[in-house]
């Protein structure tokens, strides 16, 4: 699942000219066996083509991983509770 979110509470503090908090944040979590929705990417095309230009994900020595994951499926809590990983890419 990818979230934009949004705090208009508060300026981006690395962007000035921007008046809204700004974040995209992708959750990742164990799902109920689904076949029918589409897969879920890794990483948008568009993404993809940001690292790309920037130098951080070079098409010649990095390939996107397919996924197993599925759009728009529901979480499967019947395992009980989960642990959260939070993971920055740590591009600048």
């Amino acid at each position: 699942m990818t979230l934009h979110l949004s705090d208009r509470s508060r300026r981006d503090p690395w962007v000035a000219a921007r008046p809204v908090r700004e974040l995209m944040v992708q959750l990742w979590y164990p799902a109920r066996a689904a076949t029918g929705p589409p897969r879920a990417p890794w990483m948008t095309g568009q993404a993809a083509k940001v690292f790309q230009q920037t130098g951080y994900l070079l098409p010649k020595y990095a390939r996107l991983p397919d996924t197993h994951a599925r759009i728009g499926t529901a979480a499967d809590t019947r395992g009980g509770r989960r642990p959260v990983i939070l993971y920055s890419h740590g591009h600048g």
